[in-house]
């Protein structure tokens, strides 16, 4: 298996050229199980503590590069993913709006997301 998370924040700030829905779901997937895996070690860190206030500090210290380095790298894939439909990259941030209504949102989004890629000569 390709290990999709170095892809995912090796360009994070590659806005341009598209990714596949392959490169795309694999990242998320990949990306989220270490989240996850982070936020689970987090808790059990600040549960098991003495000083639960002072651990949270440090946990927060960590956790808001790498948060702010997720968010970034997750809307230049989003992009890319858009941008491989054929579609402008400005929509993903309307698709991002779009995703803020409750749960109709979220499934617009999946649906957009899930598309198959279109050829893109001469669309970029």
């Amino acid at each position: 298996m390709n290990n999709y998370i170095s892809t995912f924040y090796k360009s994070t700030f590659k806005f341009g050229g598209v990714a596949s829905r392959t490169e795309y779901w694999m990242s998320m997937l990949q990306v989220s199980v270490l989240l996850l895996l982070g936020t689970a070690a987090s808790a059990a860190m600040v549960g098991g503590s003495n000083h639960p206030d002072a651990t949270l500090g440090i946990l927060m210290f960590i956790w808001t590069p790498v948060t702010l380095a997720t968010i970034i790298a997750g809307a230049s894939i989003g992009v890319r993913r858009v941008r491989d439909l054929g579609i402008s990259g400005y929509f993903y941030l309307a698709l991002c709006f779009v995703a803020l209504i409750p749960i109709i949102g979220g499934v617009i989004q999946l649906v957009v997301l899930c598309l198959p890629t279109n050829s893109l000569e001469g669309k970029l």
